[in-house]
């Protein structure tokens, strides 16, 4: 059948609060919705190589640390291990296609 990779739904407060946050806005969001995909959803945790983040995402390791650590600070992730990160929860949350197939999609 239909899996539906990729489909997450977002919490309105936590997308308010990427889009008014200028330390999150087209910086370290770009970070959370790279998580959002990469997320462990029955337990809110991601794996997080710094050669795989960089290398996917186009940036510099500075970049990625400086992300990491500002999500980290503002409470979106917290250090469970060594690269392995819980998501605040109310965040995300894995989505289903199935009350979407009807919507027209021609934009």
């Amino acid at each position: 059948g239909y899996i539906d990779k990729g489909f997450v739904k977002f919490f309105v407060a936590f997308l308010n609060a990427i889009i008014e946050d200028p330390e999150l806005f087209g910086k370290a969001g770009k970070l959370l919705l790279y998580i959002a995909e990469q997320l462990d959803y029955n337990r809110l945790t991601v794996y997080l190589s710094a050669h795989k983040v960089c290398e996917d995402l186009g940036i510099s390791k500075a970049t990625y640390y400086l992300w990491l650590n500002t999500l980290l600070k503002k409470g979106y992730l917290t250090k469970i291990a060594t690269n392995l990160y819980q998501l605040k929860p109310y965040t995300v949350i894995k989505g289903s296609m199935d009350k979407v197939e009807d919507v027209d999609t021609d934009f």
